[in-house]
């Protein structure tokens, strides 16, 4: 059912716009509603702990700086939640983002790099297609990754009851990501 309603917005979008313009040097923002499934380790009320696909679905936003027709570098933050887990994704990152553009042809390609503020860093870099809607603003399309750095306790045996041993164990999440936004 929600595959089909995400399928119908988005022909509905397609069919209102054109071809996007060329970004304009100054500021330009990001809004973006963020879809992200992977493999992952989680923790719930029923059983503890499991391991299996999530999920998140949420909203992010990025602001900076277009330096010309093609760069664009700022920073972001967004709040994605799983939707069968009892876990939330905080990113704070960097984003760099470049504009292709040729004729009506408008693909780019972005990459943002910064901190996830539940398990640690995060790494994004997506590949799109940028349509025009209206006269300042774009639709977004954008597909890629999304890397997770996890850190999980391991523990070991120990003959000291009193005094147990474990150590840190540190892991990339790898996730297939869809963003489909607004920039303005």
């Amino acid at each position: 059912m929600a595959q089909k309603i995400i399928l119908t917005i988005v022909a509905c979008m397609v069919a209102m716009v054109g071809y996007a313009k060329d970004p304009q040097r100054g500021y330009r923002g990001f809004v973006d509603w963020e879809n992200t499934l992977g493999y992952m380790n989680t923790t719930n009320d029923v059983d503890g702990y499991h391991r299996g696909y999530e999920w998140l679905s949420g909203v992010t936003t990025s602001h900076g700086y277009q330096f010309n027709s093609h760069i664009f570098l700022g920073a972001g933050t967004g709040i994605v939640p799983a939707l069968s887990a009892a876990y939330v994704m905080f990113p704070v990152f960097v984003d760099f983002r470049y504009d292709y553009s040729h004729r009506k042809f408008r693909p780019f390609g972005d990459v943002r790099i910064g901190y996830n503020i539940s398990v640690g860093f995060y790494m994004s870099p997506t590949i799109g297609y940028r349509l025009n809607w209206g006269r300042k603003m774009n639709v977004n399309f954008g597909v890629g990754m999304t890397l997770l750095g996890m850190t999980d306790e391991i523990s070991t045996h120990s003959s000291d009851v009193y005094h147990p041993s474990s150590k840190k164990r540190r892991y990339a999440e790898t996730f297939f990501t869809l963003r489909i936004g607004i920039d303005f």
